[in-house]
């Protein structure tokens, strides 16, 4: 936007944007970032599988049928007891919790390279949660609105089922 502006600028042009071509720039630079991250992320496939499960979901859920209370859902959540046992699963790897350390890794580099944005310790129905928030530019990617603080929790399990089979909507009979 900057860009076109300063060149208008230079052509002695009107400055101002039409909102739909702002869009289509916000679009363009949306698109350029997920197809970015399978080259420039360590398990990058793996990392976008996941994440547009969370986009998927939050989609979904924001554009039900039926109006949920909870419009606009930019992500999930886990409770930050499930967060302790994914720390627990990463000191002391094995067999039966090797879905949590994958999740664990999945959620560092997703965080790490500011894919999603956590929030700590949020309290909501009297327990302590994690917030998994898109990236904002990411929202855009899937048509969501680019606030942040709604979300749907997911069950640990499912999440660690998205890494091998990304949510679609038919993958979740009953959404919470």
């Amino acid at each position: 936007m900057f860009e076109e502006a300063t060149a208008a600028e230079l052509l002695r042009q009107s400055q101002a944007l039409r909102p739909e071509r702002q869009h289509a720039i916000v679009k363009e630079m949306a698109s350029q970032l997920w197809a970015e991250i399978p080259r420039r992320v360590r398990h990058g496939r793996a990392l976008r599988q996941f994440v547009e499960s969370v986009g998927n979901f939050s989609r979904d859920y924001t554009y039900r049928p039926t109006a949920p209370n909870d419009w606009a859902v930019t992500g999930t959540a886990i409770r930050m007891s499930e967060r302790s046992r994914l720390f627990d699963a990463a000191a002391n790897p094995t067999v039966q919790n090797q879905g949590m350390v994958r999740l664990g890794e999945m959620l560092a580099l997703a965080l790490s390279h500011n894919l999603l944005v956590a929030q700590l310790d949020y309290t909501c129905k009297d327990e302590k949660w994690m917030l998994l928030n898109l990236n904002r530019l990411l929202c855009v990617n899937f048509d969501l609105p680019l606030s942040y603080g709604l979300y749907k929790e997911r069950p640990l399990q499912t999440l660690i089922q998205w890494l091998d089979r990304p949510f679609t909507e038919s993958s979740e009979e009953k959404l919470l």
